[in-house]
């Protein structure tokens, strides 16, 4: 599998990163990465991961997602500043929601309620390394 990032800077508002992943040519996966800063900190919003439902339950999504990591660990070491992960998953992706909270060690701040539109919210605090 290879992993693309499109990456588009707007100076008065962020960065988008568009991550795409190809088995074979063939595009079977992606996420979107927003990137912005208030005057005191540097935030990234995680939105719309999805691998098509054939290669779903292949570790496709676990490079992806690591891949994301690595680009957020790169911007913190590059920008020597900590970046404020965060993003939703409705409860019923169960997959996904074990993904997120298991394989990348992405902690659960706040669970779904039972009402419709409840979702989960994570939040992960990326440090440079340097």
């Amino acid at each position: 599998m290879n992993i693309v990032a499109r990456v588009t800077d707007y100076p008065q508002h962020g960065t988008v990163v568009h991550f795409s992943s190809f088995l074979c040519r063939r595009k079977i996966g992606k996420a979107t990465l927003f990137i912005y800063r208030t005057d005191t900190r540097l935030y990234a919003q995680l939105e719309d991961v999805k691998i098509v439902e054939e290669e779903q339950g292949k570790g496709y999504a676990t490079r992806l997602l690591r891949r994301m990591l690595a680009y957020l660990e790169a911007y913190a070491d590059r920008e020597q500043q900590p970046i404020y992960l965060k993003f939703t998953s409705g409860p019923h992706r169960e997959a996904a929601n074990h993904l997120y909270e298991k394989v990348l060690a992405i902690p659960l701040v706040a669970r779904a309620t039972d009402a419709e539109g409840g979702t989960n919210l994570y939040q992960k605090i990326i440090r440079p390394k340097i």
